[in-house]
């Protein structure tokens, strides 16, 4: 199956979702997660199969008369395939994780996740003292329900993770800054992100991570789109960057784009 949504020649092997790539496009690798592998962050992880496959992660994706332009930016486009199913009936997921700081600027780095096949449910939590050895002060915390074609900005501040609430193979691309430190430490403290997504009949709801303290409600949300932040539902990013990498600049330098940002979901009743 080729995956249309991102604009690129990638195909999905429907078994169990391994990618190839073709036309000269190039992946430096992959690696994966398997259930036993993400113990320590599985609401109920009593008697689950080690062995059993989470999510695979693909990188930096690009074809060799691109590299140049990815380079200049200091970017890097990657694919993630999470697999179908429940663990002890928690959707499967990502680890979760925070950015760090710019250097020699005022806020952590965003990026841009894109759904490329079936749905996904971003976990935002905003802490701004995710970096210290405290209690982290939860000061939001969302449920970005992302579909095919549609695209969301991760704000600064925001940790957050990836959850596949379908009975599917679902996966999505992000375009990153190389240079982005990444902090799992504060996520891995408190077993898992501030909330996760459970089966509730031909659903899923999201419930909070009791090992965290006083969690503001969940909102669950959708995306907005904002073209001239680069996302434009159903155009590929990765085309979009080609032809305007300009768009992206807020992920350098998101200070002067912190307002639109933050305004880029919309809470759903």
């Amino acid at each position: 199956m080729k995956i249309l949504h991102s604009g690129l020649p990638i195909f999905m092997r429907d078994t169990d979702g391994t990618l190839s790539f073709e036309d000269g496009l190039i992946c430096d690798g992959s690696s994966s997660k398997t259930v036993g592998q993400m113990e320590g962050l599985i609401r109920n992880p009593d008697s689950i199969n080690r062995e059993e496959r989470m999510y695979e992660a693909y990188r930096n994706i690009r074809f060799p008369e691109h590299e140049s332009l990815f380079h200049r930016y200091d970017f890097r486009y990657d694919i993630t395939v999470i697999q179908p199913g429940t663990v002890n009936g928690e959707f499967k997921k990502t680890s979760g994780h925070y950015h760090g700081y710019i250097a020699d600027g005022l806020h952590p780095y965003p990026e841009v996740y894109e759904v490329i096949h079936g749905e996904i449910l971003f976990i935002l939590q905003k802490s701004h003292n995710f970096d210290r050895d405290e209690e982290p002060v939860i000061e939001e915390l969302k449920a970005v329900h992302v579909k095919e074609g549609e695209s969301i900005i991760i704000p600064p501040y925001c940790g957050h993770g990836s959850i596949n609430p379908t009975d599917g193979i679902s996966m999505f691309s992000n375009l990153a800054v190389i240079s982005c430190p990444l902090h799992y430490g504060p996520v891995q403290k408190k077993h898992g992100l501030a909330a996760c997504a459970i089966k509730d009949k031909d659903s899923f709801r999201v419930i909070p991570n009791e090992n965290y303290h006083n969690l503001p409600p969940v909102k669950l949300c959708r995306p907005v789109e904002e073209p001239s932040l680069g996302i434009a539902f159903g155009v590929p990013c990765y085309n979009t960057f080609l032809s305007h990498p300009e768009r992206y600049d807020f992920l350098l330098h998101p200070d002067s784009y912190m307002d639109t940002i933050n305004q880029m979901t919309e809470e759903v009743s």
